[in-house]
């Protein structure tokens, strides 16, 4: 018996985007597959309860605005933060922390990076007064370096995230060099590791089904069975319903969930040699003209079981930094 409601979720989403970034999805269903599996296995190595627990102490905008460039300065990165704002590319508008729970939870409406035929590149930063500020300006002046004057490609889209979280955790960790609100970076960077992994849950399945809809353009319980080999088709289902009910689409979500994962490999290689900055440089010059592996060859990543093997060694490694003592 076929599911109609999962296979009309994947036809309603195929006419909300280009074929280009449907196919890729298609393309890469199983290597997303495994690496949502692989972080959900590493998930089980690490206590997740401060992502519900702190608030960050008071820190100025300006004093966020001032550790930012000169980050940007250091890294040899052609911004001039002021220049922005005094051109208006640049906004801040109060957040509001009134309902907010979790270091995590984005004030209403969240800061947004764009470009549009009559505002060209623009960024709007909802400011929270603590250091999340800071984070929060270098990812989205990341995503204004790479935004071309139009919209984005499908490769572009895919990787900017990876750009924007892997200099916004570098950034992070040349606080932790300087001795700078160590306690209050590190549980940042714990946080961004607990949403990665709640990615990975949500997503896992989504895949599954999409695999299903690839090969059969279909949703049955008798071709589940005989892809994946296991009897849990009524509790996958679930869970797929559970993602339809969370609102978003497994297009973008996949963006966000593939740019956190390779931040955390970015990170990884930066520990190692601070050198890779250039090459995440040069990956922010490259996601608009060249293609998505392409783009992986400029960061060392050969293919998808490269990718897989090196994503699991990053998971290690940060983990392992992240949460010693």
């Amino acid at each position: 018996m076929q599911n109609e409601k999962i296979k009309e979720y994947f036809k309603k989403v195929e006419q909300s985007y280009p074929t280009s970034y449907i196919m890729f999805v298609k393309k890469y269903a199983n290597t997303l597959i495994n690496l949502t599996s692989m972080e959900l296995k590493k998930s089980g190595k690490i206590e997740r309860k401060e992502h519900t627990i702190k608030e960050f102490s008071e820190f100025k905008l300006n004093s966020s605005m001032s550790i930012a460039q000169t980050f940007f300065n250091n890294s040899n990165i052609i911004i001039n933060l002021k220049d922005l704002y005094d051109k208006k590319e640049l906004k801040f508008f109060k957040g509001d922390q009134s309902n907010r729970k979790s270091i995590l939870d984005n004030p209403a409406p969240i800061s947004v990076q764009g470009y549009s035929d009559h505002r060209g590149k623009y960024m709007e930063i909802f400011v929270n007064h603590n250091i999340m500020d800071a984070f929060i300006i270098v990812h989205e002046v990341t995503h204004y370096r790479n935004q071309p004057n139009r919209g984005r490609n499908y490769v572009s889209d895919m990787l900017t995230e990876a750009i924007s979280y892997g200099t916004e955790y570098i950034f992070a960790q040349t606080m932790i060099e300087q001795n700078f609100m160590v306690e209050e970076v590190k549980l940042y960077l714990r946080n961004c590791l607990a949403t990665l992994f709640e990615y990975a849950y949500k997503l896992n399945i989504v895949y599954v089904f999409t695999i299903l809809y690839r090969d059969n353009n279909r949703i049955d319980y008798e071709d589940y069975k005989k892809a994946f080999r296991v009897d849990q088709y009524e509790q996958d289902v679930e869970r797929f319903e559970q993602f339809m009910q969370y609102g978003k689409d497994h297009i973008v979500e996949t963006w966000n969930f593939l740019g956190k994962s390779l931040a955390v490999y970015i990170l990884s290689e930066y520990l190692k040699d601070k050198n890779f900055m250039k090459k995440v440089n040069e990956l922010n010059y490259a996601i608009n003209n060249k293609t998505f592996e392409e783009c992986l060859e400029i960061i060392n990543i050969y293919g998808p079981n490269d990718l897989l093997h090196k994503m699991s060694q990053a998971m290690d490694t940060i983990i392992d930094y992240i949460y010693k003592d």
